[in-house]
């Protein structure tokens, strides 16, 4: 009985090493993923992480392996492979959303809502319509051979959206009232400045004015 706990306890370190090897090698993928619910996935207390709960579970992989190999790159076929693995990536996106479409629907039509153990606005998040799109991210094996990813688009989506106010604040300033008024003020005398909205400082800059 002793022999076989500890060969179980040596597989599973070996099973641990695997993992944290694979997880040293992070790269980013462009991924397809949905969030972990015990109800939809399944969840064994002996066998899956306790950790899983709140993890975006991996359903599709972009490796991109194939456009650095030696076969693809002297072949001089005109194969459609590209086109078709896109094509393939939108069908996969679309059969997600139908899914999760017919789940949220059945579940309001009967007054219901699937509540998730830690997440607690789930099925408002389910039910958007951007929930199944292509992120970026990289993927991480967990304790219970969960394929994971952590996800990079959430930083994506605020410098995307920081820049905006920084451009719609550069695009006030060329209007011709503006232009009068910020040279007027740089005529004054050195001790005034014009602030001109760029990338640094786009994080914690709630607006900008003119300063002297």
């Amino acid at each position: 009985m002793n022999q076989m706990n500890q060969m179980n306890q040596m597989n599973q370190m070996n099973q641990m090493n695997q993992m944290n090897q694979m997880n040293k090698k992070k790269k980013n993928y462009l991924l397809i993923c949905e969030l972990f619910h015990p109800h939809l996935h399944g969840y064994d207390i002996n066998e899956s992480d306790p950790n899983i709960h709140g993890h975006h579970l991996i359903i599709h992989i972009d490796d991109n392996n194939h456009q650095d190999s030696e076969y693809y790159s002297n072949s001089d076929s005109d194969s459609n492979s590209e086109d078709d693995y896109f094509i393939l990536n939108k069908v996969m996106i679309d059969i997600y959303k139908k899914k999760y479409k017919y789940l949220t629907e059945s579940y309001k039509k009967n007054n219901l809502e699937i509540f998730h153990p830690t997440i607690r606005n789930y099925f408002n998040i389910i039910s958007q319509d951007n929930y199944i799109t292509p992120q970026i991210g990289y993927q991480v094996y967990l304790s219970g051979n969960e394929c994971v990813a952590i996800l990079k688009t959430f930083w994506l989506r605020i410098i995307q959206r920081c820049w905006r106010r920084v451009y719609y604040a550069r695009k006030e300033m060329l209007k011709p009232p503006n232009i009068i008024q910020y040279l007027r003020i740089r005529e004054t005398g050195p001790n005034y400045c014009i602030r001109i909205p760029s990338i640094h400082g786009m994080f914690w800059a709630t607006s900008y004015l003119i300063t002297g």
